[in-house]
């Protein structure tokens, strides 16, 4: 699903709680399965067996429920 409007990654952190790390300045332009993500989308994992998956995927923000290392580019809550 795409936003009409990109949302900062800032905004959403702090709407939901959440402990940002990463790139701070992104915009989410979207929210999609893992399998469907596009850059600019928003992926969650909330179990270990699909970290990898979740991490490595197109999604430029990934929202996990585990402190993991996480590529560079991605900020992660």
């Amino acid at each position: 699903m795409k936003f009409e409007t990109p949302i900062p990654v800032k905004e959403i952190a702090a709407l939901t709680g959440a402990q940002l790390k990463g790139n701070e300045s992104l915009m989410a332009t979207g929210i999609n399965e893992i399998h469907k993500v596009t850059p600019g989308d928003i992926s969650f994992v909330d179990f270990e067996k699909y970290y990898n998956a979740c991490l490595n995927s197109a999604a430029t923000i990934i929202i996990i429920n585990k402190d993991v290392e996480v590529p560079p580019a991605k900020p992660s809550s």
